[in-house]
C-alpha cells in the first residue's frame, strides 16, 4: 500500500483491511491474532544472570579482577600473604555486584508492574454484535466503538464521529484537545498531530463518540514505532562513566609506570629480580583503590532510593548521577511533559488580582489577595468561578482517593477552582443551548434556565479579546 491510512477514504480502508463496517467474525479475528500477535508492547526483561553479570562491566571492576588474579597467582606461588588480599578484593567486587543487582531488579519490577496496570478492555463489533474484549486481543480490521473518557486501543481510522476531541499529549506533546473528523487528507507527509481522521493508540477521548476501524496494533502503532526506535538506540556513557573511564585510564598508566620504576630501581640498587618483581606487584595492588567502586555504587544506590520515594524510577544506577549533572530542563508551556494537568492559580475580577492555592485536580485550596487568605469569597470572584463551572463539559471524578478529569484539562481546571471555593452547580441545572468551543471561534457559551419563568442566563468563556469584542458589539447604543 503506497498511500498512508489518512489518505484512504473509508471504502478504501475497508478494502485494504479486507473487512467491513459490521466488524469481523470471531473466527477471522482469531486468525488475525495469530498472524499479527497481541496488541501490546512487549517489555524485554533481562534474566537474573544477565543482570548480575552486567554489574561486572565496569573499568574499575576490571582492574580489581586483574589485581585479584595477580595476587591469587602470587599466593599459589608461595607468597601466602597475598591470599588475604585476593579475598578482600573479591569480596569488594561481589558486594558491589550484589548491590547493583538488587537495585536494578527493584527498578525493573516497578516498570513491569506499571506495564501490568495498563490492561484494559474495549468495545468491538464481533459477529455483528457489540462485545467487550481485552484490548490486547484487538486486531487490524476490528471495528471499535469509542466514547468520551475511553482510551484508544490501537491506531484507528475514524468512520463516524461526533463532537470528538482527543488528548494526544502523550504522543505529540500537544496539551490542548485535538478535534477529529472523518475527512480524507491528501498530503503524504503529515505528522501524527495533523492526521485528523486517525486516532492513535494510547490517547484518550475527552469528549464525543466515534466508530472506527483498527489499522495498526502493537509494535506497528505510532507508539510501537517509537518504542522500536528506542530499543535500537546506542546507550551513551553518562558523565560519571566518562569520568571514571578517564580516571581509570590515567590511574592504570600511573600505577604501571610506578611499578616499572620500582622494579628498575630495585634492580639498580642490587635486589634480586624476583624480589623486585614481587615488590612491584605488591605496590601496584596496594595502589589500586579497591573501595572506590563500592563507594560510588553505594552513593548512586542511595540517590536512586531517595528518588524512588518520590516516584522517580531509575533502572540503571548511573542515571541518578546524570540527572544530578542536569542544569537546564526544557519543558513546554503547559507542563504536558509531566502530567498534563492544569491548575487555576490566578483570578482577575473587578480590577483585582486574586491567587488560588493548591495544585492538580484535588479540590483543596484557598483564595488569597496580596498574600492574605480571605475568609469569604468576594462576589466578583464567585461570579467568575461560577461562569467557569457552568460553561463546562468536563467532569471531576475520584477513584481510590485520586482525583481525575474526564474531558478537557482546561475545563477540568475551572471545575476544580470552583469546587475549592465551594461553588456548586444546582443538582437539576437545565442547559437550554450550547455553542461548543472551536479554534476558529475561540469561545464557548452555554444558555441556562434562570429562576424566573422568562429569565435565562448565558455563561461564556474563551479568548479575552474575542469575548470583549463580542460583548462590545452586542451592547445597544441606548443602554
Amino acid at each position: 500500500m503506497n498511500k498512508k491510512w489518512y489518505q484512504l477514504n473509508i471504502e478504501e480502508s475497508f478494502a485494504a483491511l479486507s473487512c467491513q463496517e459490521s466488524g469481523l467474525s470471531s473466527k477471522e479475528a482469531q486468525k488475525r491474532l495469530q498472524h499479527y500477535g497481541y496488541n501490546e508492547l512487549s517489555f524485554k526483561r533481562r534474566s537474573a544472570w544477565m543482570r548480575f553479570l552486567s554489574q561486572f562491566h565496569n573499568p574499575l571492576v576490571y582492574i580489581l579482577l586483574l589485581a585479584a588474579t595477580t595476587t591469587a597467582i602470587l599466593s599459589f606461588s608461595g607468597n601466602k600473604d597475598m591470599f588475604a588480599d585476593t579475598l578482600v578484593i573479591l569480596c569488594v567486587v561481589i558486594l558491589n555486584a550484589i548491590l547493583g543487582f538488587f537495585q536494578e531488579g527493584k527498578a525493573e519490577s516497578a516498570l513491569l508492574a506499571l506495564q501490568n496496570m495498563m490492561v484494559s478492555e474495549t468495545v468491538a463489533l464481533r459477529d455483528n454484535e457489540e462485545k467487550t474484549i481485552a484490548t490486547r486481543e484487538v486486531v487490524p480490521g476490528d471495528v471499535v466503538i469509542l466514547q468520551g473518557g475511553d482510551k484508544v486501543p490501537a491506531d484507528v481510522r475514524l468512520l463516524r464521529c461526533k463532537d470528538m476531541t482527543v488528548d494526544e499529549a502523550a504522543l505529540t506533546g500537544e496539551s490542548l484537545p485535538v478535534n477529529k473528523n472523518t475527512a480524507t487528507l491528501s498530503n503524504p507527509d503529515l505528522p501524527p498531530g495533523d492526521q485528523s481522521c486517525i486516532a492513535f493508540s494510547g490517547t484518550f477521548l475527552l469528549s464525543g463518540s466515534a466508530k472506527a476501524v483498527v489499522v495498526s496494533t502493537g509494535k506497528y502503532t505510532e507508539f510501537g514505532k517509537i518504542a522500536a526506535m528506542m530499543s535500537h538506540t546506542r546507550q551513551a556513557l553518562t558523565p560519571l562513566q566518562k569520568k571514571i573511564t578517564e580516571f581509570t585510564r590515567t590511574l592504570i598508566i600511573l600505577i604501571l609506570a610506578l611499578g616499572l620504576l620500582n622494579f628498575m630501581l630495585g634492580g639498580m640498587i642490587g635486589y634480586s629480580l624476583v624480589y623486585s618483581f614481587l615488590a612491584s606487584v605488591s605496590l601496584i595492588v596496594a595502589a589500586i583503590p579497591e573501595m572506590l567502586p563500592m563507594i560510588v555504587t553505594a552513593i548512586l544506590a542511595l540517590a536512586a532510593s531517595v528518588m524512588a520515594k518520590r516516584n522517580a524510577l531509575i533502572r540503571r544506577l548511573p542515571a541518578a548521577e546524570t540527572l544530578g549533572c542536569t542544569t537546564v530542563i526544557c519543558s513546554d508551556k503547559t507542563g504536558t511533559l509531566t502530567r498534563n494537568e492544569m491548575t487555576v492559580v490566578d483570578v482577575y475580577a473587578d480590577n483585582v488580582h486574586y491567587e488560588l492555592s493548591g495544585v492538580g485536580y484535588e479540590p483543596v485550596g484557598h483564595i488569597q489577595r496580596d498574600g492574605q487568605i480571605l475568609d469569604s469569597l468576594p462576589a466578583p470572584v464567585q461570579h467568575t468561578l461560577t461562569a467557569g463551572l457552568y460553561c463546562n463539559n468536563a467532569t471531576l471524578h475520584q477513584t481510590d482517593g485520586v482525583y481525575h478529569i474526564i474531558g478537557d484539562p482546561t475545563e477540568g481546571a475551572l471545575i476544580v477552582s470552583a469546587k475549592k471555593n465551594a461553588v456548586q452547580k444546582p443538582p437539576l441545572q437545565l442547559v437550554l443551548d450550547e455553542i461548543p468551543f472551536e479554534s476558529e471561534r475561540m469561545y464557548m457559551a452555554t444558555l441556562h434556565a434562570g429562576e424566573g419563568e422568562n429569565e435565562n442566563i448565558i455563561y461564556i468563556k474563551g479568548s479575552p479579546e474575542v469575548i470583549l469584542e463580542t460583548l462590545q458589539q452586542s451592547i445597544q447604543p441606548d443602554i
